[in-house]
């Protein structure tokens, strides 16, 4: 929304105590039962006019079919460069997720994990070494691969660095150019939130 420049109330949800209003968008967006709202809800969640939109893919769809503005993947794209696109970020999304190492306790498996999250970001500093010349993934132009990823990254720098001490590798200079031109990119700055924040909002799925 910041990106196409349309005005937007923004919500900041304590994942342990969601408000009750919450829980109720949520269970409208499923097609639930608003009598019993023993879900387990999630964010993000978006409304706009008696659309109510639940998941990060399905609401930037949302919002690119029914908003103005530049496009998050650009007319200029050929059909099968645009596939490629959708892949990519489908398969990096699952291979960068932040949550099994969060998650995972002390030990063989959290040490595996680290190595294999470490491998998938040299896997994507790859990529962005094979993409043409400019600050984003497409090259001059801000995508659907920014709007994706950054959220992703950002939760491992920050909470996977507090608990795990997981950083972008030093052989990932490209990832981590990408990930503080990101960080510092108005349009998405708009929305960040305070590294505490996420800190205590993940700190229940971290054992130590």
């Amino acid at each position: 929304m910041n990106y196409k420049e349309v005005q937007f109330n923004f919500y900041g949800i304590d994942l342990w105590n969601k408000p009750f209003w919450f829980e109720l968008m949520y269970a409208n967006s499923q097609g639930r039962d608003t009598t019993s709202l023993n879900t387990r809800s999630k964010v993000p969640l978006f409304q706009w006019k008696d659309d109510i939109i639940a998941e990060s893919d399905n609401i930037i769809n949302f919002i690119e079919t029914h908003f103005p503005g530049p496009s998050l993947l650009p007319t200029t794209l050929s059909a099968p460069l645009k596939s490629e696109t959708l892949l990519f970020i489908q398969s990096t999304l699952k291979a960068i997720s932040p949550f099994k190492l969060l998650g995972a306790p002390e030990g063989e498996r959290r040490s595996a994990l680290h190595q294999e999250l470490t491998q998938a970001y040299e896997h994507l500093e790859q990529h962005l070494r094979a993409r043409p010349p400019g600050p984003f993934y497409l090259g001059d132009s801000f995508s659907l691969v920014e709007a994706m990823l950054f959220p992703y990254l950002e939760r491992a720098v920050v909470v996977l660095g507090h608990f795990r001490g997981f950083q972008i590798p030093q052989r990932c200079p490209l990832l981590s150019s990408w990930f503080s031109t990101m960080a510092s990119y108005p349009p998405i700055q708009k929305t960040r939130q305070d590294p505490q924040i996420l800190i205590n909002a993940y700190a229940k799925f971290a054992p130590k």
